[in-house]
């Protein structure tokens, strides 16, 4: 069976070309569906989510809370980094299991339609990577009415994972998507009708080629070279280089004020390191002297002594001197 993985930013229109694959009848894994089951009623993965994150992330009916997680990690990188732990097992498991099973019913092909298929690493699975492409601008404006966010939650939510264009460069095929629905119809139709006739001979793609051993009079082969069928983005829209950074030169006063910052900052910490130093001593002596009247001034009747030191706000060591400069402790005194 040949693996497609379909990847793509937020908003880019990942689910449109989903929906057309499945419309004409081949096999789609959906990500998104696979995690909305872990996460729902009585879903696999609710029991860790509650003990991790708590019962404000739970609905009534015992499933995630998304829109409410969604603010959360989206705002807290830490609680992003643990939803995604707490999910990736299951995920995984429930990924390979839908393959397996799509490839024990004699399917030729099949996509495997992950939002994080790169970050996630479940491009290992694939033989290819189709990826759904907009700029960033178009991206924005879409993800912004589509979901009611501001310019900066959008941002915040595009800005999480790898870009649009980061994408495209790890991607065998890019669909263009800033056009029309009809003309990614178009794109999908082509590039579907490629794979078809190819999904039943095609070897599978590896990350490292397979060593050959060196008696066996066979040179090693490359992997089969995946033709490129979709849109190329234009040289435009690829990050370039500035010339001017190249040939750009830090001004002397920037020099000069940098080596004085660095100076002020070495002056800070030497005398920081010797007031530290200073402290030290003097805390040492403060406790040797404590040492000294506590010796010198034993606190015999010590609860009494207590009590009464605070009753009157004294110091217990000023009332201890005064009882043995007066009955030496002697209690018949």
């Amino acid at each position: 069976m040949r693996l497609i993985g379909i990847t793509g930013s937020i908003a880019c229109g990942k689910s449109t070309v989903s929906r057309e694959i499945i419309r004409r009848g081949i096999p789609v894994i959906d990500g998104d569906k696979l995690s909305r089951d872990l996460t729902g009623p009585g879903g696999p993965a609710m029991r860790e989510i509650r003990a991790v994150f708590g019962d404000r992330f739970v609905l009534p009916d015992g499933s995630m809370d998304r829109r409410a997680m969604g603010r959360l990690v989206f705002s807290n990188p830490a609680a992003r980094e643990r939803l995604d732990q707490v999910m990736a097992p299951y995920l995984r498991s429930a990924a390979e299991s839908k393959i397996e099973s799509v490839r024990a019913s004699g399917a030729g092909l099949c996509f495997l339609d992950m939002p994080l298929l790169f970050e996630k690493g479940y491009d290992r699975y694939c033989d290819a990577v189709w990826c759904v492409w907009l700029p960033e601008d178009l991206q924005l404006a879409r993800l912004m009415a589509r979901d009611g966010f501001s310019r900066e939650e959008a941002l915040i939510r595009i800005r999480s994972v790898l870009s649009s264009d980061e994408k495209a460069d790890l991607s065998s095929v890019i669909i263009d998507n800033s056009g029309t629905v009809e003309d990614t119809l178009q794109q999908v139709s082509d590039l579907l009708a490629v794979e078809q006739s190819r999904s039943g001979s095609s070897p599978r793609r590896r990350r490292v080629r397979e060593s050959v051993p060196a008696d066996a009079g066979v040179p090693p082969q490359a992997p089969p070279s995946v033709p490129d069928m979709g849109f190329q983005r234009p040289e435009s829209s690829r990050r370039q280089p500035s010339r001017r950074k190249v040939a750009w030169q830090m001004p002397r006063w920037m020099i000069a004020a940098l080596a004085a910052l660095a100076a002020v900052l070495v002056l800070s910490f030497t005398a920081q390191m010797i007031m530290n130093a200073y402290l030290a001593r003097m805390q040492q002596t403060h406790e040797a002297e404590q040492r000294a009247i506590d010796k010198k001034y034993p606190l015999y009747y010590e609860t009494e002594i207590r009590k009464y030191a605070e009753e009157y706000n004294l110091s217990p060591s000023l009332i201890a001197a005064v009882i043995l400069n007066e009955s030496s402790f002697n209690p018949s005194a």
